[in-house]
């Protein structure tokens, strides 16, 4: 069973691994239009609302991609509950990631 501190450095590092893209996206795309704009805060609610709706079922593996990366990043070695601990706590971060 992973800690709450492991995972809170995980979550931490994923967060800013997220932030680091997104930045570099919206440096290397320029200024959106207010259509684009829109769009991206509509496309971001209903990406949050399905987040939100996993998290609440217990459904997590829409944070398998997220799991991958880290635990590549990360060279870890994960059981089952560890994962699915994981898991959790990457979808709840992604919400978060998506709010901004």
């Amino acid at each position: 069973m992973l800690s709450k501190e492991e995972i809170a450095d995980i979550v931490r590092d994923f967060k800013a691994l997220a932030l680091e893209i997104e930045n570099g996206m919206r440096l290397g795309e320029g200024t959106l239009s207010e259509v684009e704009h829109s769009k991206l805060v509509d496309m971001r609610g209903s990406d949050i609302a399905r987040a939100r709706s996993d998290a609440a079922r217990g459904d997590y593996g829409a944070a398998e991609a997220a799991l991958v990366t880290m635990v590549a990043r990360r060279k870890l070695t994960l059981d089952d509950f560890e994962r699915r601990q994981l898991r959790q706590a990457l979808l709840l971060a992604g919400i978060d990631v998506m709010k901004l």
